[in-house]
Order: C-alpha cells, then sequence, then structure tokens
C-alpha cells in the first residue's frame, strides 16, 4: 500500500507533462493558423488592389478617348458607327469589369472581417491580446473602391 501513491504522484506528474506538451503543440498550431490567414487577408488585398488600379486604368484610358474625339462642327459630322459601337462595347465591357471586381471587393471585405473574427478568438484562446498592428480597411466612396492597409491606433 505504500507503493501506491508515489505510483500515483508519478502518473499525475507524467500526465501532468504530456498535457502541457500537447496544450504547446496546441498553441503553436494555433498560432501558425493565425498567422496563414493573416497573410492570407494581405495578399487577396493586394490582388484586390492591384485589379482595381488596372481596372481603373483601363476605364480612364476609354474616357480619355471617348474626350479626344473632336466635337462635331455641324450636325453631319459625327463618328462613325463602327466606332460609336466599338467604344459602346468597350465601355460595356468596363462597366462589367467594375461590378466584378465590386462584387469581390465585397466578398474579400466579408472573408476579412471574419478571418478577423477568428483571429481574435485564437487570439483569446491563447490569452493574447488583441492585435493591434496593423488591419485591412477597405473602403469606397463616391464610386472609387480604395483597398489599403491601416494602422490601429487604441
Amino acid at each position: 500500500m505504500r507503493n501506491s501513491p508515489p505510483q500515483l504522484l508519478e502518473i499525475s506528474s507524467t500526465n501532468t507533462i504530456l498535457l502541457l506538451l500537447l496544450v504547446l503543440v496546441a498553441a503553436f498550431i494555433l498560432s501558425y493558423i493565425s498567422v496563414s490567414f493573416s497573410l492570407t487577408v494581405s495578399f487577396q488585398s493586394a490582388l484586390l488592389r492591384a485589379q482595381v488600379a488596372s481596372c481603373s486604368s483601363q476605364l480612364s484610358a476609354s474616357i480619355s478617348r471617348l474626350a479626344s474625339f473632336p466635337r462635331p462642327v455641324t450636325s453631319k459630322n459625327t463618328i462613325s458607327r463602327s466606332e460609336h459601337a466599338s467604344l459602346r462595347s468597350e465601355l460595356v465591357l468596363l462597366t462589367s469589369e467594375m461590378a466584378d471586381l465590386q462584387r469581390e471587393w465585397l466578398d474579400l471585405n466579408n472573408r476579412t472581417k471574419s478571418l478577423e473574427r477568428e483571429v481574435a478568438g485564437i487570439n483569446a484562446s491563447l490569452g493574447r491580446p488583441r492585435d493591434t498592428r496593423s488591419s485591412i480597411s477597405v473602403q469606397q466612396e463616391e464610386g472609387y473602391i480604395e483597398v489599403a492597409n491601416r494602422q490601429d491606433q487604441e
């Protein structure tokens, strides 16, 4: 009987060490997931920024092409039907691309918020304070989409 308590203590300390090791491995895995989510959001943000810049430059080029056509002096001095049709189809195409980018932007914004909530939950479960270094800010003002990293001031 006297040998039982030391064995129980020995088993208990082994279990404690194993449990501590399991907690450390889980914390490492959760930290890896948190960093992975942050990198994914940053990459998607940069990709969307490039797409928006490309579409905006294409739209600006089309608008400048439209503006460069000479104004008609008389009612018969107008652009040809083929030029008009070409410009119209180009404008429809760019408008469609802008709509696609806006949908992607909304999707990315929703995923960003979801990922930020998940990262906050993971950080809270690890006992870390909320990460205030940087987060993704996506804003839309007067039809112009801007995606930028912002610094939280808290």
